[in-house]
């Protein structure tokens, strides 16, 4: 089993299993490593925010609204581990949304996680075991 990322780049399963981070450690580590986020410091110094952007969502389809957000200038949004179609709510739809409470909301509404760069600019959203999962070990 191959891992998308937003239907523009894969790495073998095999890679995951073998390493020793979390997926999303090693998800920006890699992204890290190819220069798709030239702007993040790896140092960790803290950068200005994304100035906010708003989205209208015309579809269910939340990839739709992510690509439009990537285009305004909005932050990009990857996926990792995702299955099947990310919808938007209802109640975001044909109305203005902002970028961020539209990945919050999105991935509220999947069950998934979310995980921002420093500066906001990039959000992952990922499956995840819960937190009590986690905590029970």
């Amino acid at each position: 089993m191959d891992l998308a990322i937003h239907h523009s780049f894969s790495l073998p399963s095999e890679t995951l299993a073998r390493s020793r981070m979390s997926v999303p450690g090693l998800l920006l580590t890699t992204i890290l490593s190819f220069g798709c986020l030239a702007a993040w410091n790896a140092a960790g110094a803290a950068q200005p925010a994304a100035a906010p952007v708003s989205v209208t969502p015309r579809s269910y389809s939340a990839f739709g609204a992510f690509e439009e957000l990537a285009r305004q200038g909005g932050p990009k949004v990857l996926t990792l581990r995702v299955s099947g179609e990310l919808r938007i709510p209802a109640e975001l739809r044909f109305k203005p949304v902002e970028g961020r409470t539209l990945v919050e909301k999105v991935a509220a509404t999947c069950e998934l996680k979310v995980a921002w760069a420093p500066d906001g600019k990039y959000a992952i959203l990922f499956a995840g075991d819960s937190d009590q999962e986690v905590a029970a070990g």
